[in-house]
């Protein structure tokens, strides 16, 4: 398994994004490459006052990404709620900025069949809300005891 903490600046952001990248251990030698293989990918999503290395440092994740052989990109979005406010346009940058950069730096799949998005709490209404918003960009959302009842604040 390979575990990859990227920093870079992202211009919806004006700042500097933080994302995790896990990528399942290699099950034979032709996928060695970090980009021989076209690996499948979930987006997870963390929850409020979490970031992206409490779910790497608590969870089982790694182990879950080399058993299904899938790519889990983990970005850190503070307490957005992934919505867009003035000062930190988090839903721009998730839905805009964070796959091209990722793509463009590993070889993920563009399958509609190899792509899920994910979260916990905060995260898991943000996934629901990325998953029902662009249907045909996932095949499959995850809900971890969403907090999906957002429409009050």
């Amino acid at each position: 398994m390979t575990l990859i903490n990227m920093q870079f600046y992202a211009n919806t952001l004006q700042q500097t994004a933080i994302i995790s990248v896990i990528l399942p251990e290699p099950r034979s030698s032709d996928q060695v490459s970090l980009t021989a293989t076209e690996w499948p990918y979930m987006i997870l999503l963390h929850g409020l006052g979490m970031n992206q290395s409490d779910i790497i440092r608590k969870t089982s994740i790694e182990r879950y990404a080399t058993a299904t052989q899938m790519a889990i990109i983990l970005p850190s979005l503070g307490r957005s709620c992934y919505l867009d406010s003035p000062s930190f346009p988090a839903w721009q940058f998730l839905t805009t900025e964070l796959m091209p950069r990722v793509t463009a730096t590993f070889k993920l799949s563009t399958n509609l069949a190899d792509c899920f998005i994910a979260g916990i709490s905060m995260g898991g209404y943000g996934a629901l809300r990325w998953g029902l918003i662009e249907p045909k960009r996932f095949r499959g959302i995850g809900v971890i005891s969403g907090a999906v009842n957002y429409f009050n604040w």
